[in-house]
């Protein structure tokens, strides 16, 4: 191996969008658009600020800055998922109490440009504007994928064999939760 020889690749097409797509969907798109936001660190946002600092003569390139729809799904408290998160920790949230929050918390399109109430659909669909496209996500079975919880004998072999520190305090955390 010799890194002088090696090019990285990003794949970003593991984008999806069905003609129905729910929680799963939102959580690989999210994921892409968590590796499309670093591929943007890296190929633009850092190597022009070190071409201004090196004084390189060189020509801005323009880039879509999508740390905006990250936020919108991951950054806590406010975000898809933490309101996602609060709705299953009541026991007694359902996925139209979920999208109704959404709806509600989300409304302002100045403030949240990524989140769109659709005109069609709305009382179990909504449109996330990812770097991709839109995509429109049927409520139905959010809440209850997302309690989706790991098996007994997994929980027991991360408590009693993993070698990392962070992955066992997690595993021991979430066993004196039940």
């Amino acid at each position: 191996y010799n890194a002088a020889y090696c090019t990285g690749i990003l794949d970003i097409f593991g984008f999806e969008n069905f003609a129905q797509n729910s929680f799963p969907q939102l959580c690989i798109n999210f994921t892409n658009e968590s590796l499309h936001n670093l591929f943007i660190e890296h190929v633009f946002k850092l190597e022009q600020e070190t071409y201004i600092r090196e004084e390189v003569d060189w020509q801005f390139v323009e880039y879509e800055d999508n740390q905006p729809t990250i936020d919108l799904i991951s950054k806590r408290p406010v975000c898809l998922y933490g309101l996602l998160d609060e709705g299953c920790a009541t026991g007694s949230g359902t996925d139209s109490s979920v999208l109704s929050n959404y709806n509600g918390v989300f409304k302002d399109p100045k403030k949240h440009k990524s989140y769109i109430k659709p005109k069609k659909s709305a009382d179990k669909c909504f449109i996330v504007s990812h770097y991709a496209g839109e995509v429109t996500y049927d409520i139905t079975g959010f809440v209850e994928k997302n309690k989706d919880e790991l098996s007994t004998d997994i929980e027991e072999l991360l408590l009693v064999k993993t070698k990392f520190t962070t992955l066992l305090e997690l595993a021991k955390r979430d066993a004196e939760k039940k």
